[in-house]
């Protein structure tokens, strides 16, 4: 009966380990422009792009123009125009779901 309770315990450190581990190289794979810029996260998160590389395209005082590569299934490139107060995603012309047949 004890060694059961101690492979349980053991197994319980293991998988908090592995969670920790997990949680640590996820955050350390969000690139550098979406850690710092919370409104072009929250409109990647919303456009179900959480994981990506982001490529700065155009940018002026007013505008700012990104290339997105969404990590998946599938890579699927996105451009994102940030305003300085929102900022919203668009696909990529030929991206289209009806282009893909």
């Amino acid at each position: 009966m004890k060694t059961s309770t101690l492979i349980r315990r053991i197994n319980r450190i293991r998988t908090l380990r592995l969670c920790v581990r997990i949680a640590v190289i996820g955050t350390a794979t969000v690139g550098p422009a979406s850690a710092s810029d919370a409104p072009l996260s929250a409109a990647l998160l919303a456009a179900k792009c959480p994981a990506a590389s982001i490529e700065e395209a155009y940018k002026s005082d007013a505008v700012s123009v990104f290339k997105v590569d969404c990590k998946g299934l599938r890579v699927r490139r996105v451009i994102a125009t940030c305003t300085r107060t929102a900022c919203s995603v668009s696909s990529e012309p030929g991206d289209d779901a009806e282009d893909r047949f």
